[in-house]
């Protein structure tokens, strides 16, 4: 489509434009009339989203997409690119971007991940697409293997962290019957990461260690009732006789 195609042209002219000469949004231009009023990368994000909206089967609907969601990724705004991304690689299973879609999912979704403290999600996710790439694109993986190689080690060290994040704060707590869960977890599922390691170490530590913390006033503890339910006398069918 012609109509589509100048757009998409005129967008990424904007785009490029913009890369060159980077311009506040609220920077007015009275001189070009090639080019917008003002913002002149967000008129070149909406063009470019716009064309999917209006054709979303047209030869450069996925196009505008990946060009969209490229522009997202420079400017650092990771959850929306990444969502893109994720639109390519479920909505045009037959797109030419196919494996940049993939290889980029990975990279945004490591760098939206924001540590132990928060959600993990991404990080199965990102360990999910380089063992789709390595199944499905085995010729590009091939020739990215250091980088997938380095994502996947990231993925296994952030997720040992979060492993022993959690076995760190029940052994503050002492309730070591937990700790030595999560440090059995490293042990067994991480070796190949420093926290085996640690973990090896502190389970030794606290191998002959009481399971749960000692309870503190425990003559304050047995003044007050307990919270399990009575138990019936008798039971006559479904009613309760006491």
């Amino acid at each position: 489509d012609l109509v589509q195609a100048r757009r998409f042209a005129i967008a990424r002219y904007w785009l490029k434009y913009h890369q060159q000469d980077p311009q506040p949004w609220y920077e007015i231009n009275i001189s070009d009339e090639t080019r917008p009023f003002n913002d002149l990368k967000g008129h070149a994000l909406r063009l470019f989203k716009q064309i999917p909206l209006d054709d979303p089967t047209g030869e450069l609907a996925d196009d505008a997409i990946l060009a969209q969601a490229n522009a997202l990724f420079v400017a650092r705004r990771y959850d929306d690119a990444d969502r893109l991304y994720d639109d390519i690689r479920t909505m045009y299973p037959t797109s030419e971007h196919q494996f940049t879609a993939h290889l980029m999912g990975v990279k945004t979704k490591l760098l939206r991940y924001q540590g132990p403290e928060y959600d993990g999600s991404v990080l199965e996710e990102a360990e999910k697409l380089i063992e789709q790439i390595r199944i499905q694109f085995p010729r590009e993986a091939q020739a990215n293997a250091d980088l997938l190689d380095r994502a996947a080690r990231e993925v296994r060290y952030r997720k040992a962290e979060r492993e022993w994040l959690m076995a760190r704060f029940y052994d503050r707590r002492k309730a070591y019957q937990a700790a030595r869960f999560y440090y059995q977890i490293i042990q067994r599922d991480y070796a190949d990461t420093p926290f085996a390691e640690r973990a090896q170490t502190r389970l030794a530590e606290i191998r002959d260690k009481p399971p749960h913390p000692p309870q503190y006033m425990r003559w304050l503890v047995k003044l007050f009732p307990s919270s399990e339910p009575e138990t019936p006398l008798l039971k006559s069918g479904n009613s309760v006789r006491r």
